[in-house]
């Protein structure tokens, strides 16, 4: 397997599910990492300057380049790797439960930005992450993953 690119800021975000992913199925990559500053000019210098020479259709980071293949955006990343290593569902049925739970994740993904990025935070804060609602949709599935809800318990009381 020739080495794919992917690039990203210089933060976990939102590459890690496909680093994981591309770790877990052995494919080697190079990474790409652009520095996320406080400030316009440490950005413009890292990756704008350069997202117009990358010649992606939608440029955007995440960004992944697998041979003539170019993509942007998570999700759609996520999928071609699923499709490329055989990890997606087979059946109609296990497609579309794939499809809810791609959703729910989404939605427990984006409220977990909350706690990285303060200025987006909101009176309804604590409402955000409130595990029982996802945690009822996984039938307890959550709760089995004790750092997972120890993870979430810190959170709420650093922040609240």
């Amino acid at each position: 397997m020739a080495p794919m690119t992917l690039g990203y800021w210089d933060c976990r975000g939102l590459v890690q599910p496909i680093r994981y992913l591309l770790e877990h199925v052995g494919q080697e990559y190079d990474y790409k990492c652009y520095t996320f500053g406080n400030d316009i000019d440490t950005m413009f210098s890292s990756w704008y300057s350069q997202k117009p020479t990358i010649e992606l259709d939608f440029p955007n980071l995440p960004y992944l380049i697998d041979g003539d293949i170019r993509l942007t955006e998570t999700v759609a990343i996520l999928h071609h790797l699923g499709r490329k290593f055989e990890l997606v569902a087979q059946s109609d049925l296990d497609q579309r439960t794939q499809d809810m739970f791609d959703g729910i994740l989404n939605d427990l993904a984006s409220a977990g930005t909350t706690f990285y990025y303060p200025d987006r935070r909101s009176r309804q804060y604590p409402d955000d992450l409130r595990l029982d609602e996802h945690n009822a949709a996984f039938s307890g599935l959550i709760a089995q993953y004790s750092n997972l809800s120890r993870h979430h318990e810190l959170m709420l009381v650093r922040h609240l």
